[in-house]
């Protein structure tokens, strides 16, 4: 049998996007636990999106997945930029960690430099 892990994409987690403040985005995390999905993405380039998934306390009971933005302006991507990308979704997210950080919108000349 196949099996497909569902993830709730966080872009709409924004004022006048679906899912305005904490508030809305508890409930949705009441109603995506109860059909078995674990799992929240978003991105620094999302907007307000980190910061309102922190405030509901989403890293209480869900995996989080984040982005790191940039890549296509050079530099973006250097050991530091990485690694102060990350401290900043994990503030925001009100975490410790996230299960997966996707290198976002990088051109094919730029190459990251893994902090980690």
């Amino acid at each position: 049998m196949t099996s497909v892990k569902f993830v709730f994409g966080g872009a709409r987690v924004n004022p006048g996007r679906g899912f305005d403040d904490e508030v809305a985005v508890r409930e949705a995390m009441r109603i995506l636990q109860s059909y078995g999905v674990d799992t929240i993405d978003t991105a620094r380039g999302y907007r307000d999106s980190e910061t309102i998934i922190g405030k509901a306390s989403a890293a209480s009971s869900f995996l989080l997945d984040t982005k790191v933005p940039g890549g296509m302006k050079p530099g973006s991507l250097g050991k530091e930029q990485l690694k102060e990308s990350v401290e900043t979704s994990l503030r925001e997210l009100q975490t410790d960690k996230v299960i997966l950080s996707h290198f976002w919108n990088q051109s094919a000349a730029q190459t990251p430099e893994l902090a980690c």
